[in-house]
């Protein structure tokens, strides 16, 4: 799992699950092993609570791994690796954006996701694979 701060001091956390994870009222389903995760904690003002504004998966039917994460004004990059079961599928999914995904069945490929953080919620601006 990786983290960051944005310059209002709130926290990106990126990573992967399998089966259901729920972050306050969103819950996110994997496609299959793992998926990957981004999401937004709004920690409250010296309160000692805080929630969470969005949270958004990304994977396929095989294991799909979030493993770093950094900011920039509103960009959130994503960085981790997915993988298929068949190769140049476009099984693996960002939200509603299917991406051609790995090119081996035998192996993981990079990916390098940018969403864009819009206080309440994050929308898929591109990926690299």
């Amino acid at each position: 799992m990786a983290t960051a701060l944005d310059t209002n001091g709130n926290v990106l956390v990126a990573g992967y699950f399998a089966g259901s994870v729920t972050f306050g009222n969103t819950t996110l389903t994997s496609a299959g092993s793992n998926d990957l995760f981004v999401a937004k904690w709004v920690p409250g003002a010296g309160t000692g609570t805080g929630s969470w504004a969005w949270a958004q998966r990304g994977g396929g039917t095989s294991d799909d791994q979030g493993l770093g994460i950094a900011v920039s004004g509103t960009s959130v990059y994503v960085t981790g690796y997915i993988t298929n079961t068949t190769a140049n599928d476009a099984g693996v999914v960002f939200g509603s954006t299917a991406v051609a995904g790995a090119t081996s069945t035998s192996s993981a490929d990079l990916v390098l996701a940018c969403y864009t953080d819009n206080t309440t919620g994050a929308t898929l601006s591109w990926t690299q694979v």
